[in-house]
């Protein structure tokens, strides 16, 4: 059954490229791409950020940042710990960071967006 079929036709959606627009993801898609080799469009949650680089400004070029796409890339191919699950809606890996001597749970979510095209969000393991 399809949510819209139970709960009747949306009065409001808020999409994934509202969340970029917005601030509320922050899109980091060409570091992810060099650091992670991920080929679809990646954003991170700014709960994230503000954990690896607390009253930092965004930047797609931060050190922290990269390493954590470093560590998804090692991950993703077994080198480092993880778990991984699926969920109807995405498929999901859970992996460690250490980040300026912090331990931060990251979860990375391959999913679809609004357009039915495949992307992937990194986010706190607590996020949504």
């Amino acid at each position: 059954m399809i949510a819209d079929d139970f709960w009747g036709t949306p009065i409001f959606r808020y999409t994934r490229a509202d969340a970029l627009r917005d601030g509320v993801l922050l899109d980091i898609s060409d570091t992810a791409r060099t650091c992670a080799m991920l080929q679809t469009p990646t954003a991170m949650t700014v709960g994230l950020w503000n954990v690896l680089a607390p009253g930092a400004p965004f930047n797609s070029e931060d050190e922290r940042l990269k390493d954590a796409l470093y560590t998804l890339l090692f991950a993703s191919i077994g080198m480092r710990p993880r778990r991984i699950f699926d969920t109807p809606s995405a498929h999901i890996m859970v992996y460690v960071l250490e980040v300026e001597s912090k331990v931060v749970r990251v979860k990375a979510a391959a999913h679809f967006d609004e357009t039915d095209q495949p992307v992937c969000t990194l986010m706190l393991e607590s996020e949504d």
